[in-house]
């Protein structure tokens, strides 16, 4: 479990409550962890690994250039240099839902990821997302579409401008089975350096965002992001 590489079974993690686990199978990559997991992998598993690894990379290439834009729109100094890395605080995850199996009416209950940005595309729907007064509405992605999701992390960073995303997946009724992919991009955690905000307002003031970067994972029955320095 503190590796969280490769296969993980059905109801290893959860969004709200341990009582009522994620209904899906998974496979995970880290790129701080990529050494050690090839060592453990052989065949398909390798395989997969190693193809994720470059999506992990392409993905990790289009956060370091919102970052850049964020820097920018908050008039950040020096802010085409990226205040913070992310390639080693964050991971690839490719999940496999098969409704037909379950019951429950929610295959992931409602949450925000705790994180800086989500990058997903799903190639079936399920997915939905709350908007501002409560409801909830569907969302699916075409063939070669991206969707963004900010959270925690980036709330805080923004000064509570940018609000996290909370997101469900519905079990869906004619869909007999589910993949969505995510990038879950996340600041390189430090015990060494404190991740200043964009923008300060009462809702950082005083919030050491680098903590939260590193315990956010709690909140789903994870272990803390790898601490790289």
């Amino acid at each position: 479990k503190d590796l969280c590489e490769g296969y993980r079974g059905l109801g290893a993690e959860y969004s709200d409550v341990e009582e009522r686990p994620d209904l899906h199978e998974s496979f995970w990559v880290h790129a701080f962890n990529a050494e050690k997991a090839r060592a453990q992998l052989d065949g398909h598993a390798h395989t997969l690994y190693q193809g994720m690894l470059l999506v992990a990379e392409k993905f990790d290439e289009i956060i370091t250039d919102i970052i850049i834009v964020m820097q920018h729109h908050y008039g950040i100094s020096d802010p085409s240099t990226p205040k913070f890395a992310t390639k080693y605080g964050s991971h690839l995850q490719l999940n496999y839902y098969n409704p037909t199996r379950h019951r429950r009416d929610l295959l992931m209950d409602c949450h925000e990821d705790g994180l800086l940005f989500t990058i997903l595309h799903s190639n079936a729907s399920g997915l939905e997302i709350r908007k501002p007064d409560g409801s909830f509405t569907s969302m699916t992605t075409e063939p070669g579409e991206l969707f963004f999701m900010p959270g925690d992390i980036a709330m805080l960073l923004s000064g509570g401008e940018i609000r996290p995303l909370y997101h469900r997946v519905r079990n869906v009724p004619d869909v007999q089975e589910r993949m969505s992919l995510m990038y879950f991009a996340n600041p390189n955690a430090s015990h060494d350096r404190k991740i200043e905000p964009w923008r300060e307002t009462e809702v950082n003031r005083g919030v050491d965002i680098m903590r939260r970067v590193i315990q956010n994972p709690l909140k789903f029955g994870l272990p803390p992001i790898p601490v790289v320095t």
